[in-house]
């Protein structure tokens, strides 16, 4: 994930984003790999198709969870810092999902 993906900026990295997703991927018994703000995900070999399905499933809402994790950090942000812009859906969702 990037802040901004069309410059690569990292989140912040007392965010932990990666780390939160990773997280919300295995209470869906998703196992990942968070490598910063990357997600590497290694199936087997022999996956089935309906494995295959599991896992997107349970990744797709992680990153649901994730989305609204970064969301409220932007927030608590602007409201740190004073700016004043509305809320909107971020740029790497849109290209994630």
């Amino acid at each position: 994930w990037s802040r901004d993906p069309d410059r690569w900026l990292p989140f912040p990295a007392e965010w932990k984003v990666g780390k939160f997703c990773s997280d919300a991927a295995r209470e869906r018994g998703v196992l990942v790999r968070a490598v910063g703000d990357i997600m590497a995900v290694s199936p087997a070999l022999t996956i089935t198709e309906d494995e295959l399905d599991e896992i997107f499933d349970g990744l797709r809402a992680a990153i649901e969870d994730t989305e609204r994790y970064i969301q409220k950090k932007e927030a608590e942000e602007r409201t740190r810092t004073g700016e004043q812009t509305g809320s909107q859906e971020s740029a790497w969702l849109r290209r994630a999902l």
